[in-house]
């Protein structure tokens, strides 16, 4: 008796060969070469979309070059300086202003370095995802999914830390390296908006399950630092600022445990239900929500991150320095956003369609 099988496709579509990436090259040229991607999503490539191709790069060049000379160049911009007249031997004389910084501390200069070298790093991988994807792979495949996932939380991290030392700059506002900080911060938000919204345009996966749990962990990373050096609440107790590392920690497990089950659990995964469906080259986000147990390994962390972010508020908010209760105050309230999306299986609260399997 003869069997039937199931035979897999024959025909293999290449993601992201290196056509794609000659394409893109040529996509902002006049000609009728145009591939939409995740810098411009558009269909017809008219004059007009390929003006806004290009727009879109030129707003992330500007805001890399304006958060690299801010975060870089923080210790330097900072440094402590006086307009104070002094005798030939140095005594001060008459009254003594002070319109510059007092300096910067360790932290300071740390937090700037990381956050510019998450900007070039999260930069160049946007523009090499961009030049290898079209727009439906970069918003389908699995590995799109996950290289969304690194740009959103390099570029989120460059845009926390620019946040960061603008508002170390606002203690004198009469400084010019306070503008120059204001318009870095302007510039990389606005660019992360804009990413935001083309990535919302080609239907990339579980977006804001992604943006907003990576804005999380910059802005609590960034106040563990703070707060572990003593910049931030510096009579916090060892024990305090352990909890202070537990926060941005259960959050980065989280969102890791997230995305890794959802695409073990797509069609196809190894922890899927429905292996046969590979090879009907299904790529969606898993319905995960249908998988309790293993839904509950991740929304756990996320819980427990929120329950502490509200402790570490608690003894942050004793610290006179502002900075430090404005980073506290939005890691817990980004927390339970987090929660809000996460927890919510209909997806109504993030503004996207069901999860399908």
């Amino acid at each position: 008796m003869q069997r039937n099988h199931a035979q897999l496709p024959q025909t293999v579509v290449p993601i992201g060969d290196a056509a794609h990436a000659m394409k893109f090259a040529k996509s902002g040229l006049p000609g009728d070469d145009w591939v939409p991607t995740v810098v411009n999503p558009a269909e017809k490539g008219t004059m007009v979309d390929k003006g806004l191709f290009w727009l879109h790069i030129g707003v992330w060049v500007i805001a890399l070059i304006l958060t690299c000379i801010t975060n870089f160049g923080a210790s330097a911009f900072m440094s402590n300086s006086s307009n104070a007249t002094v005798d030939l031997d140095g005594t001060p004389t008459g009254a003594f202003t002070y319109d510059g910084y007092m300096g910067t501390t360790g932290t300071t200069a740390v937090i700037g370095i990381l956050g510019g070298l998450a900007s070039i790093f999260g930069v160049v991988t946007l523009l090499a995802s961009a030049a290898w994807f079209d727009k439906d792979e970069f918003a389908g495949t699995g590995i799109g999914l996950i290289m969304n996932v690194i740009i959103q939380f390099l570029t989120l991290f460059g845009t926390s830390a620019t946040f960061y030392v603008f508002a170390q700059s606002a203690s004198v506002t009469a400084n010019g390296f306070y503008v120059l900080s204001i318009f870095a911060t302007i510039f990389m938000v606005y660019a992360q908006v804009l990413l935001y919204c083309t990535s919302s345009a080609i239907g990339v996966a579980a977006l804001p399950r992604a943006f907003i749990p990576s804005l999380a962990a910059s802005v609590q990373f960034i106040s563990a630092l703070a707060i572990s050096s003593g910049d931030f609440a510096p009579m916090a107790s060892n024990t305090q600022k352990t909890i202070a590392w537990l926060v941005p920690i259960f959050t980065v497990i989280s969102l890791v445990m997230m995305f890794g089950l959802r695409i073990a659990t797509q069609p196809g995964g190894f922890l899927s239900r429905f292996p046969e469906a590979a090879a009907a080259g299904a790529l969606k986000v898993s319905n995960i929500k249908n998988r309790p147990f293993l839904r509950s390994l991740f929304l756990t962390p996320y819980l427990v991150s929120g329950i502490l972010s509200v402790y570490k508020l608690s003894f942050v908010k004793l610290d006179p320095d502002p900075t430090s209760y404005v980073f506290a105050f939005f890691g817990m309230m980004l927390n339970f956003t987090i929660i809000g999306v996460v927890f919510n299986p209909s997806a109504e609260l993030a503004g996207i369609d069901d999860d399908v399997a």
